[in-house]
């Protein structure tokens, strides 16, 4: 929905990366925003790692549907935290499908722990989550403009 792509219903997992660009505005100010989905499963990380170079910011998803599994998201804050740095790298976490309400296992509880947890693993870079759909838009817009706006920010301090 944010991409213009709208809502996939045969979405199938990334394998390896793939590459999307749009250009984003605030306050007279253009930049152009390239993400790179990566995959998720950890057979990929050492070839997720070596994509990492120059990051800017980052977006986490889990599936609140489904039980939370830290260790994964851990491990992306790992691989985030290990890259060679000039600035703060600001999170973004996407507690997604929240559209799905009968079927949700993650409460809001749960995810404030998961944010509190993945908050000192990223020391001083910013983090902060949103509820989620990418079905029904939900949340994604606001997710995006925090992410995209914490980062111009960063950037125009240095």
């Amino acid at each position: 929905v944010y991409m213009k792509e709208g809502f996939r219903h045969n979405y199938m997992k990334t394998i390896g990366v793939e590459i999307s660009k749009f250009s984003y505005e605030r306050d007279g100010l253009s930049s152009e925003v390239v993400i790179w989905d990566m995959a998720g499963d950890a057979e990929f990380r050492n070839i997720r790692q070596s994509y990492m170079a120059g990051i800017s910011g980052g977006v986490l998803v889990i599936d609140v549907t489904k039980d939370i599994n830290t260790q994964t998201l851990i491990w992306w804050l790992e691989d985030i935290v290990k890259v060679p740095k000039e600035r703060p790298v600001p999170v973004v976490l996407l507690a997604n499908k929240i559209d799905l309400k009968e079927e949700r296992k993650v409460t809001e509880t749960n995810l404030e722990g998961v944010v509190q947890l993945l908050q000192e693993i990223l020391n001083t870079s910013p983090l902060k989550s949103f509820e989620t759909s990418a079905k029904t838009g939900e949340g994604i817009k606001e997710a995006f403009d925090w992410l995209i706006s914490t980062i111009m920010d960063i950037h125009s301090k240095s």
